[in-house]
């Protein structure tokens, strides 16, 4: 029982704790940008059984460059899940900027492999990814509700290594059940990323789109954005 406790206490105050309401990064939302990083600690339990894997984090970047809210996509277990949330709750960041000038609170998935470097580094390894999500036929986003569930596209070790960053954006049809169909790459960033940018589309789960209460068939267009450390 002794054990569970960490893992308890870490529940309660995730969900007790006040979270700034995100804003979508979009067209006059600019990007927060990472100023301070900190390693992942290893446990001797992680060490012992070898735990090497990556992390994917989301988070609430507060207006203040401030992480909030942190919570893990999967668990590693050894102690590592406990040390990867406190490491990211010691991140800091330039917020999120409206209009270029004014903080605003956002949302942000990372992925950070663990162990780091000798060096407390996460290097060219660490990667962040966001999404501007909208109909195409009126230019609004979408709201959060429509949105069930949403996947990050992963990097695969060649774009990695390649250092690409940039947008990738898809084009779709959200169809009256809620479905993606159609999908298909109207601005490519690399074909590797392209695919996983599509991978994770095909995981996202929609509630359908209602006009005068029924559900419609509407076009959307879905931009990554892929970042390196």
């Amino acid at each position: 029982m002794r054990k569970l406790l960490p893992i308890c206490l870490l529940a309660v105050a995730s969900a007790s704790a006040q979270s700034p309401v995100p804003v979508k990064i979009g067209r006059d939302i600019y990007p927060p940008r990472l100023i301070h990083q900190e390693a992942i600690e290893v446990t001797r339990e992680a060490k012992q059984n070898h735990v090497a894997a990556d992390f994917k984090v989301d988070f609430i970047i507060d207006e203040h460059g401030v992480p909030q809210d942190v919570r893990l996509n999967q668990r590693h277990g050894y102690g590592s899940d406990e040390k990867a949330v406190e490491a990211v709750r010691k991140f800091r960041f330039q917020p999120a900027l409206k209009d270029g000038k004014t903080p605003v609170p956002t949302r942000m998935t990372m992925q950070l492999p663990f162990p780091s470097d000798t060096f407390g580094s996460y290097g060219d390894r660490a990667n962040w990814t966001y999404f501007e999500i909208k109909r195409a036929d009126t230019d609004a986003y979408l709201r959060d509700e429509t949105l069930i569930k949403t996947v990050t596209p992963q990097y695969t070790t060649r774009a990695r290594q390649a250092k690409l960053q940039g947008p990738c954006t898809l084009a779709f049809t959200l169809d009256e059940k809620g479905v993606a169909r159609d999908i298909r790459v109207i601005h490519s960033l690399d074909p590797e990323l392209d695919q996983e940018a599509q991978d994770a589309l095909q995981q996202f789960q929609f509630q359908p789109i209602l006009e005068n209460g029924s559900p419609v068939a509407v076009p959307i267009t879905l931009e990554f954005q892929f970042r390196l450390f």
